[in-house]
């Protein structure tokens, strides 16, 4: 299911960019696992907006 939400997320902004849109891809992941594929389909030496979404779990996290 990630992995599916990370291409549909890929393919909703390559439309938004295909029509003259502006797209700064949002990159997350939630473990060690994810992170081989979280980055896929995104241009290398870009900008990329991260997701600090499920950090505020543990103090120590939110912290880093």
């Amino acid at each position: 299911m990630m992995i599916w939400n990370t291409y549909r997320s890929r393919l909703i902004g390559q439309l938004m960019q295909k029509a003259g849109i502006i797209v700064i891809p949002t990159v997350s992941w939630a473990d060690e696992t994810t992170f081989d594929f979280c980055f896929d389909g995104l241009p290398q030496e870009s900008t990329l907006a991260i997701s600090t979404i499920g950090v505020r779990r543990k103090q120590s996290d939110y912290e880093l």
